[in-house]
Parts: C-alpha cells; sequence; structure tokens
C-alpha cells in the first residue's frame, strides 16, 4: 500500500472492481469469508454487495462506517496533499511529521508514543507515493457528496444481511467518539439483519508489556497484543467453520 503508482481512480466501487479483478485473475472463485478492518469496512460490503452469493461470513474490526468517515473534516485532507506535494524535497522527514498523521494512521504509534527519531524518519507514513495514496483516497471519500458516499448508499438494496456476522468495535473508539459508537451500532442493528447477527463483541483495550496504556485507535488484530489477535482469530474461526 503506498509503493505503487496511484490508481487512476480511488472511488471506493472502483477499488472493489480491482480487489474482484484480481481475485478473477489468481483464481478464486469463493465463497469468501470476508474480513473488513476500518476502511476496509467500506469496501467490504461494497464486495459484499456485488457478490451476495459467494459470501460465506462477514466480519467488522473496528470498521469505518458512514457515520464517521463520510462526514469528518477535510481539513486532514488538505494536510496531507500538502505533505504530500513536499515529500520530494524531504522536508516532511526533516520535520519528521506533525502528529496528525499518526493519530490518523495509529499502527505508527511508536511515533504517537514518543518513539525514536530514527522511527518517526524511516515510517511508512512518510513515503511520499503514501502520502499521495492516502491524500486521493480522503479527497474523494470524506463528504456526503463524494462519489464513493454514493456507492455505498446505492449498495445496501443488494447486502445480504442474512449472512452470517461479527462485529468487533473498541470500548475505547466508542467512548471517545458518538459518532463512532453510533457507527458501530448502525453496523449492528441496521446494516446486518437480525437473522444475521452473532455477535458484537465490544473489545477493551489493555496495557503493553511495559505496563503502558495501549491506544485504542489502533489496529485490534495487530496492536493490542495476544487478547487482540485472539479475538480476531476466534471470530474467524467461528464463522469458519460453523
Amino acid at each position: 500500500y503506498g509503493f505503487s503508482d496511484a490508481s487512476p481512480d480511488a472511488e471506493i466501487g472502483a477499488i472493489e472492481d480491482a480487489l474482484w479483478q484480481a481475485l478473477q485473475k489468481n483464481g478464486e472463485r469463493g465463497p469468501f469469508l470476508l474480513v473488513g478492518e476500518q476502511y476496509g469496512g467500506l469496501l467490504h460490503r461494497i464486495f459484499s454487495a456485488r457478490h451476495a452469493s459467494l459470501i460465506q461470513g462477514h466480519i467488522y474490526i473496528d470498521a469505518d462506517t458512514s457515520h464517521d468517515y463520510f462526514l469528518t473534516s477535510h481539513f486532514h485532507s488538505h494536510s496531507t496533499s500538502i505533505r504530500s506535494l513536499l515529500a520530494p524535497l524531504g522536508l516532511h522527514r526533516i520535520l519528521a511529521l506533525p502528529p496528525s498523521v499518526p493519530t490518523k494512521y495509529p499502527s505508527q504509534r511508536d511515533i504517537n508514543d514518543g518513539g525514536t527519531r530514527l522511527n518517526r524518519l524511516l515510517s511508512p507514513y512518510l513515503n511520499g507515493l503514501t502520502l499521495s495514496t492516502i491524500a486521493q483516497e480522503q479527497s474523494l471519500s470524506h463528504s456526503p457528496s463524494s462519489p464513493s458516499f454514493t456507492t455505498l448508499l446505492a449498495s445496501l438494496k443488494d447486502y445480504p444481511n442474512d449472512v452470517p456476522t461479527i462485529v468487533i468495535s473498541s470500548v475505547g473508539r466508542m467512548e471517545e467518539s458518538s459518532a463512532w459508537r453510533r457507527g458501530q451500532r448502525s453496523l449492528w442493528e441496521e446494516v446486518t439483519g437480525e437473522a444475521g447477527r452473532v455477535r458484537w463483541t465490544e473489545f477493551v483495550w489493555g496495557v503493553d508489556a511495559e505496563g503502558n496504556k495501549r491506544n485504542p485507535w489502533g489496529r485490534i488484530c495487530a496492536d493490542a497484543g495476544k487478547e487482540g489477535r485472539e479475538v480476531c482469530e476466534d471470530a474467524v474461526g467461528e464463522l469458519l467453520w460453523s
């Protein structure tokens, strides 16, 4: 991600088309168990609606929804665009990035928590192509008038809401953001039909090996230690073998 040329179209439906073409090229015919994390949760819903007969199950892990992703400020998009333009000069590496990028992409929490200067300089989120890709996605998405928002709304009529579904949501995020809380509840109560509801797991972030409180805006499966990996693996196992 971000280390190849930017896509000519970052509209969410076009990204789903590219995913489907890649699967077909590699002979993958389904059925599919879809796991959507954060932005991937939006792609997940489009893919599922367009290929409903091939979907075995849905797992949403802190998935973005229309309640948060399309209604956020454009400020971050503009600031990312500026950094992508400055990237060839290397100025963003010298400054080691202001905190807005690692906050938005908290898997780089070594920066968020005051990581070393070297970690800051080597962060993949300082890569010019990565910044350009992020800016492209944001400029086409963060608005209710965007083509991506229209595509998501149109997918609702074909979305297989009776397919077995597990939703995993960070308690910390829901406590900090009312929009995020509404989105997670909507994903469970409105997007997922009653017949498809397996369980909604509200995940509580613990502490790391040094006793420091983990960042709830990180990725559960990758950043929440053993507990995070287990809750993700259990969800996959439950739907895969059910």
